[in-house]
């Protein structure tokens, strides 16, 4: 009875409710401290593990970049721009796979809603893994073009006219400096 009486006093009375809000506080600050000295005791530990599960995606952004260093578009002979080819398709095969997949897993469940739970069990972890490798390609491909097209394409799309007029203008210009390298060149041919 007295822990009845007790409850009654703490939820009931201005003074028990202050007592209750003290003792929440403390307990609150004491948890935050707690989680704190946890959080930052796993930090380094999180780290490692997010660098672990990144590490497919960089060793194979590391393996492309050293490959655009070797052979590049500085090949005559076509094999840079083939492979590309190859990668750009079988990226496309993935994202086919992808959303097929994807697809499955919307049909099974519209269908049959969870009556068949490793089916659709199947089918969203086939998701998932078409998923990561689809990731992983487009990230790779990214890394195949060399920073020095990257460079020039973002280059070329700020010079570029943003609207129609001054596309006219831009038009006008090219045309002007062609007549005038005619001009220069027929000039020193003259001479």
């Amino acid at each position: 009875m007295e822990w009845l009486a007790f409850k009654t006093w703490l939820l009931g009375t201005v003074p028990g409710v202050v007592l209750l809000g003290a003792i929440g506080s403390v307990l609150g600050g004491i948890a935050v401290v707690l989680m704190k000295i946890c959080w930052s005791a796993l930090a380094h530990k999180r780290l490692m593990l997010l660098q672990r599960m990144l590490f497919p995606i960089r060793i194979d952004i590391y393996q492309n970049e050293k490959l655009v260093e070797l052979m590049g578009p500085k090949t005559s002979d076509g094999k840079y721009v083939g492979y590309l080819v190859v990668h750009c398709l079988f990226a496309a095969l993935e994202a086919l796979a992808f959303f097929l997949s994807f697809g499955f897993v919307l049909y099974i469940y519209l269908e049959y809603e969870l009556d068949r739970p490793r089916v659709l069990a199947f089918f969203i972890g086939a998701t998932l893994f078409f998923a990561y490798t689809l990731f992983k390609n487009m990230v790779c491909m990214w890394s195949l073009v060399s920073n020095d097209i990257s460079d020039l394409a973002e280059k070329i799309e700020e010079e570029s006219p943003k609207n129609i007029h001054e596309w006219r203008r831009f038009k006008l210009e090219m045309e002007a400096a062609a007549e005038d390298a005619k001009h220069q060149a027929a000039k020193e041919q003259a001479s």
